[in-house]
């Protein structure tokens, strides 16, 4: 309550809670269901495509003499690393991705997928989640 200074004022409730020790019930959060839990274990997964893409981006934010995530936030990154795109119109679709970002760094994360795809592929691991 307050005006321009507002305060912490107790209630009935609270002095029962504080004074006569009742119980106090909360709702957990939901557990994240199974297609969460996959997409999550696919960038584990791919612990070293999201670090190449790190990389990538830190080189170009040194360049443009910016914190790196103004190129692209980590939840971007891993968003790349579980759907690999390989063409402008799939970085598209990619979270945080919008048309200037596109055009100015497209080239440059994909270029990073490839050569990790590539590697992937000479390793014997599968490449099928390659778009």
């Amino acid at each position: 309550e307050g005006d321009s200074y507002p305060v912490i004022v107790t209630t009935e409730k609270s002095d029962e809670i504080v004074f006569e020790k009742k119980r106090i019930v909360m709702m957990l959060a939901k557990e994240e269901d199974a297609e969460s839990r996959h997409q999550h274990s696919r960038v584990i997964e791919r612990q070293d495509l999201f670090d190449s893409l790190k990389k990538c981006r830190l080189k170009l934010a040194r360049e443009a003499n910016v914190p790196a995530y103004i190129i692209f936030n980590d939840s971007t990154l891993q968003a790349m690393c579980t759907a690999l795109p390989a063409t402008r119109a799939a970085f598209l679709e990619i979270p945080g991705v919008g048309t200037v970002k596109a055009e100015k760094y497209g080239n440059v994360f994909i270029e990073c997928i490839r050569q990790y795809m590539a590697e992937t592929a000479k390793s014997g691991e599968s490449s099928a989640a390659w778009q």
